[in-house]
């Protein structure tokens, strides 16, 4: 799909679950990248604290196998147009020592060794164009056809240390909508004060342009000039 322009703007997320979690991004159009930072701030008992070793835990986690909770939360449509919007999501996770469902993703770890280890990935990439009846009303993006979801597959390559976790994602869509990439690498700092789990967080996130085209991108067939 060819681009002639791009619909995105930028945002800021907010999202609230057992974790108190704050985010801002900053969006770049065309091979996009995106750079964000925030905290996670958990309450954690002493019989939570992380004890559990493996690529399932992340610093900040309990050493739980399964978690059962749900987010609420809003964000700003980055979609011209749109206005916040507010959600309520279930949230299940399974930390197995290889097989883990974390995060929206689906993984299994095949190497660890000395604070380096490396997986196999698989996540969904949702669309907000996904159903034409969300944005009917909107005479901005009057025109465009629907995008469905995806499905990526790839790999993680994580080093854990006292101080914190490096976690560098690369990912290729497999599901036939666009055959593009995306990357995505963070650091999460492990810090506890008096029984609570502070996680300062830095991160990039990179995608291709037949990921952008897909998601945001406007053809010329699209195009509408009023």
């Amino acid at each position: 799909m060819k681009t002639n322009n791009t619909i995105t703007q930028a945002s800021t997320n907010n999202t609230m679950d057992n974790n108190v979690q704050k985010s801002s991004t900053l969006k770049l159009t065309g091979n996009t990248a995106r750079i964000s930072a925030g905290f996670l701030l958990t309450a954690l008992a002493s019989f939570n604290a992380m004890a559990a070793e493996g690529d399932a835990f992340a610093p900040g986690d309990s050493d739980s196998k399964w978690v059962v909770g749900g987010h609420v939360g809003s964000y700003n449509n980055p979609l011209a147009g749109e206005d916040t919007e507010y959600f309520i999501a279930p949230n299940i996770e399974y930390r197995g020592e290889k097989f883990f469902v974390k995060d929206g993703e689906v993984a299994y770890s095949l190497y660890s060794n000395s604070g380096f280890s490396a997986g196999a990935v698989l996540t969904a990439n949702g669309s907000l164009l996904s159903d034409k009846s969300d944005y009917k009303n909107n005479e901005k993006l009057a025109g465009l056809e629907e995008r469905d979801g995806t499905l990526d597959v790839g790999v993680y390559f994580m080093h854990t240390t006292e101080m914190g976790r490096l976690k560098v994602t690369l990912l290729d869509e497999i599901t036939g909508e666009h055959g593009g990439q995306s990357a995505d690498a963070h650091y999460t700092f492990d810090y506890k004060v008096s029984g609570w789990n502070v996680n300062p967080y830095l991160g990039a996130n990179w995608n291709s342009s037949d990921t952008v085209d897909h998601f945001y991108g406007v053809s010329d067939s699209e195009a509408n000039a009023n």
